[in-house]
């Protein structure tokens, strides 16, 4: 009897120890699930959206007549005229040419802050002025442009005067045939002058692809005065673009408007 007794006394303390392990194991199981570390899921990086760059100018012609002139001018020209353009700023006005009457020329220390610009002088109508022959290579583009300009009358009473920079060239008509000159009025960079006063003026205009031969024309002239102003050009910036306009616009535009002749 007391074997027997002492193997129940055993196997009741076999089963105790049995039953507190299992317990300890199943606390163990929810200690650690409460007590572990969660994983940090990693967040995507939001990509930096690269900059767009800036195009580089394209001039046609800039300068402020103190300095040597940048531009495609200067490829138009032959290469001893280039250096000298290049090396002696006071001959940068051989890049220009004269429309009318009166003389393009170089005006020392005329400029909008006393330093040099273009001068056009002896000037009898209105659209007499300083041009610039573009070149066909550059026909349907577009010519953001930017000056000072300002138009000095040796008469009494004269103000209130238009200086501009506008357009004047021959296109080719639907049956062929050149048209009259024409001077599109949307085509053009304006500003009002008071006598002797400067003025900033800017604008994008376009010569159309359609041109009669080399009659693309950008060009000075002062309106509303009696015809005889000098007219001073400072600080021009013309810059190629594209996009501007295109012949379609210049057709609607003169379906409406009877081009002005040249007399």
């Amino acid at each position: 009897m007391k074997k027997l007794a002492l193997l129940l006394t055993l196997v009741l303390i076999v089963g105790m120890l049995c039953a507190c392990g299992s317990a300890n194991n199943s606390n163990n199981s929810n200690s650690n699930t409460e007590n572990a570390t969660p994983t940090n899921t990693p967040i995507p990086e939001t990509p930096t959206p690269s900059p767009t760059p800036t195009p580089t100018p394209i001039y046609y012609f800039k300068c402020d007549f103190d300095s040597a002139p940048e531009g495609l001018l200067l490829n138009d020209l032959d290469e001893e005229s280039a250096e000298c353009i290049k090396n002696d700023p006071t001959t940068v006005y051989l890049a220009f040419g004269q429309i009318g009457s009166g003389m393009a020329d170089f005006g020392e220390g005329k400029g909008k802050d006393g330093s040099n610009c273009l001068v056009a002088t002896g000037r009898n109508s209105n659209w007499n002025g300083i041009s610039i022959t573009v070149d066909p290579k550059w026909y349907g583009k577009g010519f953001k442009v930017s000056f000072d300009g300002k138009c000095v009358s040796q008469k009494d009473g004269v103000t209130d005067m238009l200086v501009s920079l506008t357009t004047q060239f021959q296109y080719i008509k639907e049956d062929g045939t050149a048209s009259g000159t024409v001077y599109p009025a949307y085509n053009r960079a304006t500003g009002t002058s008071s006598n002797g006063e400067w003025v900033h003026c800017e604008n994008t205009v376009f010569i159309p692809t359609n041109i009669n031969g080399n009659t693309a024309q950008l060009y000075f002239e002062c309106a509303d005065g009696r015809g005889k102003e000098d007219i001073l050009i400072d600080n021009l910036v013309i810059e190629l673009v594209d996009g501007i306009g295109d012949y379609n616009a210049f057709e609607a535009y003169w379906a409406e408007h009877a081009p002005v002749e040249e007399e």
